[in-house]
């Protein structure tokens, strides 16, 4: 296998074991030589919700609330079955819950 090869299969890996949450993979491939992965904001939502880190995915909708939307339906139907196979109902919950409860609230919201 070329070393370009090699680069970019290490790359994949440590990228597909940090969106299933395996930190444990994650350090190892890192420890072996393995490049760090930086998740766009978008990605890093999807794996707060499927992971059920809702503080995380909290924060994230702190810095942008326009992140379930830019997910769309078909995106947050996705979410659901990847939290329902990595059994996290809590992530289930997180992403089906109505949108505008994660929504920052607004001097003018507050006031209704």
């Amino acid at each position: 296998m070329s070393t370009r090869r090699a680069f970019a299969t290490a790359a994949r890996r440590t990228k597909e074991a940090l969106r299933a949450g395996n930190h444990a993979i994650v350090e190892f491939l890192l420890r072996h030589g393995a490049k760090k992965i930086e998740l766009d904001r978008t990605e890093r939502f999807a794996l707060a919700c499927i992971g059920g880190c809702r503080a995380d995915a909290l924060a994230l909708l702190a810095e942008d609330p326009t992140l379930l939307e830019q997910l769309g339906h078909r995106g947050r139907v996705d979410l659901i079955h990847r939290a329902v196979a990595a059994n996290q109902p809590d992530g289930v919950r997180f992403i089906v819950e109505p949108a505008r409860a994660y929504q920052p609230r607004t001097a003018s919201s507050q006031s209704r």
